[in-house]
C-alpha cells in the first residue's frame, strides 16, 4: 500500500555509470532528500552526479521514513537499500510542481546499469506527491543499454509513478523474493525482461505498459497480470512463468512465443487480437492448452517453430498455419485452416501428422490446387493435393495400412487417404496423391498404371488405367463425395481392390439374441478360416478361427447397433480373400440399407440391408431433382438381405435411393450412374 504522505510524480532515466555511493540518514519523519543542509553530494560540484548512488540502510528513528526529493528535477545513477534495513521507505516530490527522477544507472552490488536495487526484506514505494502535494513524479529511463531493477531481499519494489524513455529498456532480476509492482499507465517503449522474481502489471485497465511494448520472461522469471492489459509481444521462455490472476483478462495484439515456459491462470485468460499469433518454439516437445490457445478469440496464426514438434490438445479453427520448423501432430483432433504457409520443397519436418482419427480441413478450396501437407507420423509424408473443390471446405488425413481391406493389398501402396467434404460436391474433385519408395507393399510396381479405389460401404474401383508421374505421383478425378463423411481411397496395381470372383458367400440370419452366420466357399487350398466382425464396416477384428471344413458359426455376444461380419480365408501360400460383408442389426425392431454395390451402376446392382424383424420394404428411387423414377417393393427377413437391383434404365447422373417399412422409418443411400 502507498504512504500516508502525498508524493508528487517522479521520472526515472538511467545511464549506465560507475559512481559514489551516498549514504543518507533519515530523521524522525519523512525528510527532504538532497537539499543543502543534508549533505554536500559532491565537494568539487557541489550537486549530485548522474552516476552517484543514494543508499538508504537502517540509520535514523522513524518507523517508516519517507524521503522528498526536495526539487522538481534530480538526475541520478540509482537508489540502493541495502540488506541492514527493516524499515519501509518511500520516495516522493516535495515540489509544488511536476518533477522528474532521472535514473542513469550505475554498477550497484557489481551489477552494470542498475537504477533500483533493494536487498532488504523492506519494501520500497516511489509515487506522487508529498506533504499534501499534488503535483506529479515521472521516472525517466536513461540509459541506452539497460535499465535493471535488482531484487535481492524478500522486500518489494512498487512504482506507482509512471515511468518514461523512449526505446529505453527495463528488466528486473536479482536473486531474492519480492515483486516489482507497476501501477501506473507508464509510457516507456523499450523491452521488458523478467530474468527472476516476478513482475506485477496491476496498473489502469489495458495501460500499465504501452500496447505495443514487447515483454520477455526467461531464467526463472514470473510476469503476473493482476488487472486486465493489452501487450503486443510475449515471449514465455523454459523455466519462466505467466500468471492471470483469477478474473483478468491478457490481450495479446501482436506475437505470443511460447517457448516452454509455465502458464497458470485459474478463472483468468489470455485472448488475442484479430491478427495475433500464437507461436510454439523451443527444443522439447509441446502440447498445446487452452490457457494460450482458447476456443474463443484465439489466434489468427498459429506458428511451428520447434524441432521436436508439437501435438494439438482440442478441436481447433484459425485463418494461418506457418510452419518454421517442426511438424504437428492433431491426434483425434480435427484442425481447420484458411491457408498454409512457410512450406518448403521438402515438408519432412514440415507437415501435419495425422496419426489417429483428426482430420486437417481447409476453408473454401477453389478451382486452383491446394496442398494438404500430410503424413501418418513424423517421418513418413502422403500428401495430396487438390483442386476443383466447388469453394466447399475439405477435410484430409492419411494412415499406414489398408483399411478396410482389400483384396490383393500385396501389389498396393500400404497407405488409406481419407477425404471429407463439407457439403457434397456437384461435380467430381482433381486429388493428386504423392507416395514415396517404399510406401507400396512387397510386390507393387511403382512405374505401372494404378487404380483408385473408394469405400462406400464397400470397395469401388472409380478410376483405372492411371499413370504414375515420377513413379510417385497419381493424378485422379474422384466423385462419391458425401456431406461430411469420410471417403477411404487406395491405391494399388490393376486387380489390387477388388477379387475378379467372389467366392465366398456369406448369409446371416438373426435367431434369438445370436447371429448365425453361414457361408459356402470353394477355395481348396485353405489353410485357415477366420470369421471377423467389426461396428463400423471398416475395422474388423477376429472372432474365432474355424476348421476348413466348418461352414457355420453363432455370434452369441452382439454389439448394439449393426453388426458387420466377414470371413477371412488364407491359403496355404499366405494369400488372403474376404467374403462380403453381411449384418445384422441387434435391435428390437428396424433396419438399415447397409450398402449398394457397386455404388458407379452402369446395370445392375446389389442392394443389402439388414432387418431386426420379418417385414415389407419400399425402395423409391429419386434423381437430383428429387423426381421419382423408380419403386420396387421386398420382403425382409430378420438379419441380412440382398437383392439385385435393375438399374440399366436410368440415364447417366446422382440419385438417391430411399427405403420405407410400414413402421415410418426410412433409410437412405446415395448413387451414381454412369
Amino acid at each position: 500500500m502507498p504512504f500516508s504522505f502525498f508524493l508528487l510524480p517522479l521520472t526515472l532515466i538511467l545511464v549506465s555509470a560507475k559512481g559514489q555511493t551516498i549514504s543518507w540518514t533519515e530523521g524522525t519523519t519523512a525528510n527532504l532528500w538532497y537539499t543543502a543542509t543534508n549533505w554536500t553530494p559532491n565537494t568539487t560540484s557541489g550537486s549530485w552526479l548522474i552516476s552517484n548512488v543514494g543508499q538508504f540502510d537502517n540509520t535514523g528513528t522513524a518507523t517508516t521514513a519517507g524521503i522528498d526529493m526536495g526539487t522538481s528535477s534530480l538526475s541520478i545513477g540509482g537508489v540502493e537499500i541495502s540488506a541492514a534495513r527493516t524499515r519501509v521507505l518511500g520516495i516522493g516530490n516535495s515540489s509544488a510542481i511536476n518533477g522528474t527522477l532521472t535514473l542513469n544507472g550505475s554498477t550497484i552490488n557489481s551489477v552494470n546499469n542498475v537504477i533500483l536495487r533493494n536487498a532488504s526484506n523492506s519494501s520500497l514505494f516511489i509515487q506522487d506527491g508529498v506533504n499534501a502535494g499534488s503535483a506529479l513524479l515521472t521516472l525517466a529511463l536513461a540509459n541506452n543499454t539497460d535499465n535493471v531493477v535488482n531484487i535481492d531481499g524478500t522486500g518489494d519494489v512498487n512504482i506507482l509513478s509512471s515511468i518514461s524513455g523512449v526505446g529505453k529498456k527495463l528488466t528486473l532480476g536479482g536473486i531474492g523474493a519480492g515483486i516489482l509492482s507497476l501501477s501506473a499507465a507508464n509510457s516507456y517503449t523499450g523491452l521488458t525482461t523478467v530474468s527472476s522474481n516476478t513482475l506485477q502489471l496491476n496498473g489502469p485497465a489495458g495501460g500499465t505498459l504501452p500496447a505495443g511494448n514487447d515483454i520477455l520472461i526467461n531464467g526463472i522469471g514470473t510476469l503476473k497480470i493482476s488487472s486486465n492489459q493489452t501487450l503486443n509481444n510475449l515471449t514465455l521462455a523454459t523455466g519462466g512463468t505467466l500468471t492471470v490472476d483469477n478474473g483478468v483478462t491478457l490481450t495479446i495484439n501482436g506475437t505470443f512465443n511460447q517457448n516452454g515456459g509455465t502458464i497458470v491462470i485459474g478463472t483468468g485468460s489470455i485472448i488475442y487480437g484479430t491478427s495475433a499469433t500464437l507461436s510454439y518454439g523451443g527444443s522439447s516437445l509441446q502440447t498445446t492448452n487452452s490457457n494460450e490457445f482458447p476456443l474463443v478469440s484465439g489466434p489468427a496464426t498459429l506458428t511451428i517453430n520447434n524441432s521436436a514438434g508439437v501435438v494439438l490438445h482440442a478441436t481447433r479453427t484459425i485463418s494461418t498455419l506457418n510452419f518454421i520448423d517442426g511438424n504437428f501432430t492433431i491426434g483425434a483432433n480435427d484442425f481447420t485452416v484458411s491457408a498454409i504457409s512457410g512450406l518448403p520443397a521438402n515438408l519432412t519436418n514440415r507437415h501435419v501428422v495425422t496419426n489417429l482419427t483428426g482430420e486437417l480441413i481447409i476453408t473454401n478450396i477453389g478451382v486452383g490446387l491446394v496442398l494438404f501437407p500430410i503424413g501418418a507420423n513424423a517421418t513418413t509424408l502422403n500428401p495430396i493435393w487438390r483442386s476443383n473443390g466447388q469453394n466447399i471446405n475439405y477435410g484430409a488425413r492419411v494412415e499406414i495400412g489398408i483399411n478396410p481391406a482389400i483384396s490383393y493389398p500385396l501389389i498396393a501402396v500400404n497407405r488409406t487417404w481419407n477425404i471429407k467434404p463439407s457439403v457434397t460436391p456437384s461435380t467430381p474433385v482433381n486429388v493428386l496423391f504423392f507416395y514415396s519408395a517404399g510406401d507400396g507393399n512387397a510386390t507393387f510396381n511403382y512405374t505401372t498404371n494404378v487404380e483408385l479405389g473408394l469405400w462406400a460401404t464397400t470397395w469401388n474401383v472409380i478410376q483405372t488405367g492411371l499413370v504414375p508421374s515420377g513413379s510417385y505421383q497419381v493424378a485422379s478425378t474422384v466423385s462419391i463425395l458425401g456431406a461430411n463423411q469420410d471417403a477411404p481411397l487406395v491405391i494399388g496395381n490393376l486387380g489390387a481392390i477388388l477379387s475378379a470372383q467372389n467366392n465366398i458367400d456369406l448369409v446371416v440370419q438373426k435367431q434369438d439374441n445370436k447371429a448365425h452366420l453361414m457361408w459356402t466357399t470353394v477355395i481348396g487350398n485353405a489353410e485357415k478360416i477366420e470369421i471377423e466382425r467389426s461396428s463400423d464396416g471398416r475395422n474388423f477384428n477376429s472372432l474365432s478361427t474355424v476348421g476348413i471344413t466348418v461352414k457355420f458359426f453363432d455370434d452369441k455376444k452382439l454389439l448394439s447397433g449393426i453388426n458387420y461380419y466377414r470371413i477371412k480365408i488364407t491359403d496355404i501360400n499366405g494369400a488372403i480373400s474376404y467374403s462380403s460383408i453381411a449384418t445384422m442389426l441387434n435391435k428390437e425392431s428396424g433396419f438399415e440399407i447397409v450398402n449398394l454395390v457397386p455404388t458407379l451402376v452402369t446395370g445392375n446392382a446389389v442392394l443389402n440391408v439388414t432387418a431386426a424383424q420379418k417385414t415389407k420394404m419400399d425402395i423409391v428411387i429419386t434423381d437430383i431433382s428429387g423426381r421419382q423414377v423408380q419403386k420396387i417393393a421386398y420382403n425382409l427377413i430378420a438379419g441380412s438381405n440382398q437383392f439385385t437391383v435393375n438399374l440399366s434404365n436410368l440415364s447417366a447422373g446422382t440419385y438417391q435411393m430411399k427405403g420405407y417399412t410400414m413402421d415410418g422409418v426410412s433409410r437412405t443411400i446415395r448413387f451414381v450412374k454412369q
